[in-house]
Order: structure tokens, then sequence, then C-alpha cells
């Protein structure tokens, strides 16, 4: 499987995540979805992608470091159909995490195990510098958290649920 970089030593086995187990967690954050934007870090084939465009996200972007997987989600992106697309910018991206630079709106990030811990302590990161003072919280939908002591030690984020499955974190609006 073609990488775009080397950061690949850190990335965790493809795995698609459920549709329905999706839209539903995404649903359950019960923000103003136009205020965010949705970014699926191991985005795949795409599936999660589809998903979040069907919600009135500002934009939605999948960040893949995988050239094959990336392609795969082109084309199913071009096969979804468009009148189901209710967010503003769709915008999947063939780059590393770490290379990724969010946009300085409120963000809600979605992770299915796609990295180890020292990737997503960088994505983390990026993220934290990201909110602005005043914005609405960021949130991260964690599914399979293996590595949710990332989050921990940063001492910033609120857990909202936790299960051994899913994670879901609030970085809390700053004043």
């Amino acid at each position: 499987m073609g990488l775009v970089d080397n950061t690949g030593a850190d990335a965790v086995r493809y795995q698609p995540s459920d549709a329905d187990f999706a839209l539903n967690v995404l649903r359950s954050l019960k923000i103003e979805f136009a205020e965010y934007a949705f970014v699926d870090f191991g985005s795949g084939k795409g599936r999660v992608l589809l998903v979040a465009s069907e919600l009135p996200f500002q934009q939605v972007v999948g960040v893949e470091l995988s050239e094959d997987l990336h392609r795969i989600a082109l084309e199913n992106i071009k096969k979804h159909p468009a009148g189901q697309r209710r967010c503003g910018e769709l915008i999947p991206l063939n780059i590393s995490a770490t290379e990724y630079v969010p946009a300085a709106i409120p963000t809600v990030a979605y992770f299915y195990n796609p990295f180890g811990p020292t990737t997503l302590d960088r994505v983390v990161e990026k993220l934290e510098r990201a909110h602005s003072v005043g914005s609405p919280p960021h949130w991260v939908v964690y599914v399979d958290p293996r590595h949710v002591d990332v989050f921990w030690r940063r001492q910033l984020w609120k857990v909202v649920r936790l299960t051994d499955w899913l994670c879901v974190l609030e970085y809390p609006s700053r004043k």
C-alpha cells in the first residue's frame, strides 16, 4: 500500500467504521453542525466522510496517508449522490495527519484508532492550537480508543462519553 511519507510506521491497519454508528455518534453531540468543520483522521475509503457530508458541517475533510485507500475514497465520493450532500466543502486529502493544519474554526475530529500515540499527540496539539478564544468547543470522537491516555496527559480535554469501544471528548471553550 503506497504511503505519502514515512510516518506510516505509526499507522494502524485499515478498518472501516459502521456508517450508522458514525451517524448516531455525530448526532449525539447536539451541536450546530454549521458552526463546525469535520475532520476524519485516517479516512480510508471515505465512508465516514460521506456520512458526515450528509450533515450541514461547514467543511468535511478526510486525511488519509495511504495513496491506495485515498484513490478508492475519491471514487466512492464520485459515486455518492450529490443530492445527499448537505455540507459546505468536501475535501479529501492524501497527506500525513501530522502535516494537516486544522482550520481555525471549531472542529469535530474523528479517529478510528488510525495511528499510535506519537502521531496522535502531534495531531491533538495542532487541534488545540487551532482553537480560538471564545469559539465553541472542539470535539473528538475516538473509536477503539487505545491511546486515550494522550488526552489524559494533556489535562484539557473533558470526557463526555467513555466505553470500551468509544471515547467522546470535548475541548472546552476558552474565555
